[in-house]
């Protein structure tokens, strides 16, 4: 396989819109799959996606199986957040994915990406799901006290979007505000020396 790691250098709790943003500004590729660490697909899942004919101007959302939870039945078939194909220009034209909503646990992935999407909406792309190509996605059970916090951190982030799109507050239009650095072919290559 030819890939590359790339290392936050900061301690950011649950920077995953970072991640995100690390991933489409330093892609070689015209077109970049991002997927949640929790997420996978099926090999035959993955043949369908190979055979997709991906659009400059869209973004690609797929549905989740979601499994070991008690939800799973209510849960299944909604659309991943964080889970998508899109060519990377996207992404840099609407300024990536808005790094304000890391550090949260519950409710982080899906503002960010309730955002992003509405960045898209507002610059002139589309999403479409992918109906017939579907992630499995391994979600354990929650328990009562975590459960709590995670709903008060859920609210933190719906006011936070909320005051974003009705301009109280204002977009974070940089991407990358962190130090990071590239770890690896560079070990393998000091390896093979």
């Amino acid at each position: 396989f030819d890939f590359t790691i790339y290392r936050i250098l900061e301690d950011l709790a649950r920077n995953t819109p970072g991640a995100l943003n690390l991933g489409f500004m330093t892609a070689t590729t015209e077109f970049v799959l991002c997927m949640d660490s929790d997420c996978a697909f099926a090999p035959e899942q993955l043949e369908r996606l190979l055979e997709l004919v991906p659009r400059e101007d869209c973004v690609y959302k797929f549905p989740r199986q979601r499994i070991g939870t008690v939800e799973e039945a209510i849960h299944n078939r909604r659309y991943l957040p964080c889970t998508m194909l899109m060519h990377r220009n996207i992404c840099l034209a609407v300024n990536g994915f808005d790094e304000d909503f890391a550090g949260y646990r519950s409710g982080g992935w899906g503002y960010f990406d309730n955002d992003f999407d509405e960045k898209v909406r507002r610059a002139g792309y589309r999403w479409e799901g992918c109906e017939d190509v579907g992630a499995t996605e391994w979600m354990p059970s929650a328990c009562g006290p975590r459960l709590v916090r995670e709903r008060d951190e859920e609210l933190v982030n719906k006011r936070l979007m909320y005051r974003k799109w009705s301009g109280e507050v204002p977009v974070n239009r940089r991407m990358l505000n962190f130090s990071w650095e590239r770890s690896f072919p560079r070990a393998v290559a000091a390896q093979s020396q």
